[in-house]
């Protein structure tokens, strides 16, 4: 006999108390050696079970009484730690000369398959059990079915605890309704009557596809079920099972059963069971279900003022309330009498069912329907309702229960809505751009003609309840996505919209349009829908591309003249280099005469020398004012910063013009404190400004008359006045002295001369340096020229 066998073979004799002859090394699997059952120290009969002794014993005299020589049978054994087990024998015996009886027999443990017949017989009991329990179970006594169900598939089980979870109407939140423990076991948290299902993600997704799912030990569980684990820890839980009962095609409840103390493989009759069970369960709660929306809707609709009807799937009345019966002016008798045929006109509005019989078959297969029909009183005369038929199964038999609500003022109202509507339609058929309205779910409710013809090219009353997408043979989809897109933001967050975009109008061409797109609300204040207005701009558009190409046109043109610009920069440079080297000699042998360091000269030569120098002076300060102002143009101008006295600088440019005043008869009178602070500035730069300043006054001072300059020092500044008693400056021309160019006066004819630059290379000058400088000037005679200059300014 191989090891590891469960089949032992035993000699005994058939002597009283069955003596051991010898055995098989298979044996010891029951906890006796081969030595203990052969020597004599254990006999046969001190192996079985005591119940079973005499049966063993009898059914051998039986067979042998019989003329057989061979037996089978099935008893029970004791093994050495007086645990019991089942064995099977097939036995061959015969007789010895001296009667006496010897038998070979080998043994088989069908402990196991004892076991599972044994289970199968009580689970086959226990099903018939329930089934039964179920079948004839009173309404009012569910529950305790259902707890006693619980527990016999629990104990069955070997669980600690079952459970029934159901889910809620929205399948968002799993309750526990019902709960066994056992003797023990701690019941589950009061907080697990409402789970959320988004705690348990994966068992809830293999729930929703109909899996029994087994849990033997939570340390397998995948890792997308992490949030299933830690709650399953959290409540000291080693194995589960989770069986879903489905109705209706819906998730409606949940059994559970756990094992606590260890780790569990669960036997596939358990799943049997739950199966059954779970049945018998989603049976019984619908019938209470029924029973208690029966209860409640007979009670509330016999006080209700909503005439209700309750209908069988024929169409025969076999209830109804007070306010059915004053509705159709019948009484209760006489509508009992009737079906809905002779109270029911045409439908008015029930799409797809259309009839009675279809409405039928569809209240079987949804929760509820609504629709219109005309209802006929007992006068004859008509009146439109609402029916509201819901579907519900009362001992196996299909019941409809119907709710008539009169419309007849809302009715009359939509009349009201549809004059008020044409009114609107004629209206905004008025407007010459295409308009149109939509709902929150982008249906449009409305639009003028303008939109239907040359925006879709369908009739309005095609176009009204449908979306972009549906009318995508008129909208290309890639701009009914657009669109779309645009709808959506503005529903989100309302107010108003403009935008541009193409559209492909009825003829085929694309146009350019201006959307301007307004939310609006019903008469509660809730969104109600979409009201947009199209400008055609194609015209427009095409303008703006004409214009972008003359911009294009005049960018280039600009760049040729600043081309010509820097050629012109280049030629002052050039210029001022050829003037400024013979200047500087004219200069200079000038003085070198005019000193007398050349040879003594007359009095009329020294006037003319003096005319001289005094020329060139003055043409090297205009060459010096053109070069300023190309370097205002171009790179910038740098100045040499350095602290001097501004008073000294004030007298000698007076003394040095002095004598073109007194060529003049111009009398001057100075201001000038001798307690000045120092400036910090480019002094030849700042001589410039205010040589600009005298030689102005001076050349539009008539002979005779008086320039007067004054200096003061106002806090941080100090503020020089050049004023004259010339020709003085029109009022409205004040700020445009210190423009490029300018000149008073322009005309042909004009009497003074100079380029125009002055004034506005001095107001450079006096900005660079952080001052102020601006012109006072009735506009009759006399102008004033205020400097600000601030005191010791660092750059």
């Amino acid at each position: 006999m191989s090891e590891g066998s469960q089949v032992a073979v035993v000699f005994w004799g058939g002597v009283e108390y069955w003596p051991v002859i010898c055995v098989s090394g298979n044996f010891e699997q029951w906890g006796y050696s081969e030595e203990d059952i052969a020597s004599g120290k254990i006999r046969y009969e001190q192996i079985l079970h005591p119940e079973d002794l005499q049966k063993v014993r009898s059914f051998i005299l039986q067979r042998i009484a019989e003329g057989y020589n061979d037996a089978v049978q099935q008893y029970r054994i004791l093994d050495a730690s007086g645990n019991i087990h089942w064995v099977e024998e097939i036995s061959l015996f015969h007789t010895e000369d001296n009667d006496n009886l010897s038998c070979q027999a080998i043994l088989r443990d069908i402990t196991t398959e004892q076991e599972n017949l044994f289970r199968r017989i009580r689970l086959e009991k226990l099903i018939a059990n329930i089934a039964t329990n179920f079948a004839n179970l009173p309404d009012n006594r569910i529950d305790e079915g259902i707890n006693k169900a619980l527990k016999l598939i629990g104990e069955f089980a070997g669980a600690n605890r079952s459970c029934l979870f159901e889910s809620s109407e929205d399948c968002r939140f799993a309750n526990k309704k019902y709960e066994w423990c056992a003797p023990g076991m701690e019941p589950f948290k009061s907080f697990l009557n409402k789970i959320p299902m988004e705690t348990i993600p994966w068992l809830y997704g293999k729930l929703l596809e109909d899996q029994t799912v087994f849990i033997p030990d939570i340390d397998l569980l995948p890792p997308e079920a992490e949030k299933e684990k830690a709650l399953i820890r959290f409540f000291n839980t080693s194995s589960l099972i989770f069986y879903p009962i489905f109705s209706e095609n819906k998730l409606s409840e949940c059994i559970l059963l756990d094992y606590a103390k260890e780790k569990l493989l669960w036997q596939e009759d358990s799943i049997a069971l739950l199966q059954i069970v779970g049945e018998s369960i989603s049976g019984a709660l619908k019938r209470k279900k029924a029973e208690e929306k029966l209860a409640f809707t007979g009670f509330s609709v016999e006080r209700s003022s909503t005439p209700t009807f309750w209908v069988n799937t024929e169409g025969r009345f076999i209830d109804i309330n007070d306010a059915a019966c004053t509705a159709t002016g019948y009484s209760r008798e006489e509508l009992l009498q009737m079906s809905v045929h002779d109270i029911s006109s045409q439908m008015i509005s029930a799409p797809p069912y259309g009839s009675f019989e279809n409405a039928v078959e569809h209240a079987k297969k949804q929760v509820a329907l609504r629709f219109e029909v005309m209802f006929k009183r007992k006068d004859n005369s008509f009146f439109p309702v609402e029916i509201n038929l819901d579907h519900f199964c009362f001992n196996s038999e299909d019941y409809l229960l119907a709710f008539a609500s009169d419309i007849t003022e809302r009715k009359r109202g939509e009349e009201t809505i549809k004059e008020h509507l044409h009114f609107l339609e004629t209206m905004l058929d008025t407007i010459p751009h295409p308009v149109f309205y939509k709902d929150t779910e982008e249906k449009y409710t409305g639009c003028n003609s303008i939109f239907a013809s040359s925006i879709i090219g369908l009739p309005r009353e095609v176009i009204v309840g449908r979306t972009m997408h549906e009318l995508q043979e008129s909208i290309p989809q890639h701009l009914a996505n657009i669109y779309r897109e645009h709808d959506l933001a503005l529903i989100k967050q309302p107010g108003t919209q403009f935008y541009e975009s193409k559209v492909q109008c009825a003829d085929g061409k694309l146009r350019y349009y201006l959307f301007s797109k307004s939310t609006f609300n019903d008469s509660e204040g809730n969104l109600a829908g979409i009201i947009g207005v199209m400008l055609d701009i194609t015209e427009s558009k095409e303008t703006e591309k004409k214009l972008r190409e003359y911009a294009t046109e005049l960018e280039k043109a600009n760049e040729e003249l600043k081309s010509l610009d820097r050629m012109k920069d280049e030629f002052i440079a050039n210029v001022n280099h050829e003037l400024r080297t013979p200047l500087i000699s004219i200069i200079g042998f000038s003085d070198a005469l005019n000193s007398g360091l050349l040879g003594e000269i007359t009095e009329d030569q020294k006037k003319a020398i003096d005319a001289v120098l005094r020329n060139a002076k003055k043409l090297n300060r205009l060459v010096d004012s053109i070069l300023h102002m190309s370097r205002l143009r171009s790179s910038g101008v740098h100045y040499e910063m350095t602290i001097f006295q501004f008073s000294d600088m004030l007298r000698n440019i007076i003394t040095d013009l002095s004598l073109q005043m007194k060529q003049k008869g111009i009398t001057v009178q100075e201001d000038i404190p001798v307690d000045l602070p120092q400036i910090n500035g480019d002094r030849n730069a700042l001589e410039r400004v205010f040589i600009n300043l005298l030689e102005n006054s001076i050349k539009f001072t008539h002979c005779g008359g008086e320039i007067k300059v004054n200096i003061r020092k106002e806090d941080r500044y100090v503020h020089v006045i050049v004023s004259d008693t010339g020709i003085g400056i029109p009022r409205n021309k004040l700020a445009e002295v210190f423009e490029r160019f300018y000149q008073v006066d322009s005309s042909s004819t004009r009497t003074f001369g100079g380029l125009g630059i002055g004034l506005h290379i001095s107001k450079n000058i006096i900005e660079a340096h952080g001052g102020e400088i601006w012109a006072n000037s009735d506009g009759k005679s006399g102008t004033s020229f205020h400097v600000l200059l601030p005191v010791n300014l660092k750059i």
